[in-house]
């Protein structure tokens, strides 16, 4: 059965919903779904065996066939709770990527990068509204979570001049 008076502190999105219920059904997931069921977290399961170790998202004002630089507005993120234990980190990341300026930022935010993307990097934790990015003082955390980035519909975020190659120490 389902735990009581238990929290869980690892990466959802409300998709996931519709996953958990088709498994508490038992009925597979919908071909192409990338919802995944979080049952065994409410059963219990220790939170180390996660469902996800991210969360994806992205915004875009216009047709997906339409580059993002001709739109009000065209953004990617991912956000990772990393566990000390298990990624070496310890704290919840947002990683967001955004054609040109990203909407409704903070006026502490990095300028735009030289090909026109802006790249920011909060600890959600420790900075829950966002003021300080953390991309310079965190490139490793920054570069593992670009590569997670959503990339479909001609919306891609190349990694950085100034981040370190990932073959370097």
């Amino acid at each position: 059965g389902i735990a009581h008076n238990i929290t869980v502190d690892v990466p959802m999105t409300i998709l996931d919903v519709g996953a958990t219920v088709l498994d508490y059904a038992g009925v597979a997931p919908l071909e192409g779904m990338t919802a995944q069921s979080f049952r065994g977290l409410l059963e219990g399961t220790d939170p180390n065996k996660r469902n996800r170790t991210y969360v994806q998202s992205g915004l875009q004002s216009g047709a997906f066939t339409k580059d993002p630089f001709d739109q009000t507005y065209d953004f990617r993120l991912v956000i990772a709770e990393l566990i000390a234990e298990l990624d070496g980190w310890n704290s919840t990341y947002k990683y967001i990527c955004c054609a040109g300026e990203c909407p409704g930022s903070p006026s502490t935010v990095s300028p735009i990068d030289d090909d026109g993307m802006t790249r920011l990097l909060y600890d959600t934790i420790n900075d829950p509204f966002d003021s300080t990015d953390l991309k310079l003082v965190y490139p490793d955390i920054a570069e593992e979570l670009r590569q997670q980035l959503p990339t479909e519909n001609l919306f891609t975020c190349a990694k950085p001049s100034y981040a370190k190659p990932s073959y370097a120490e």
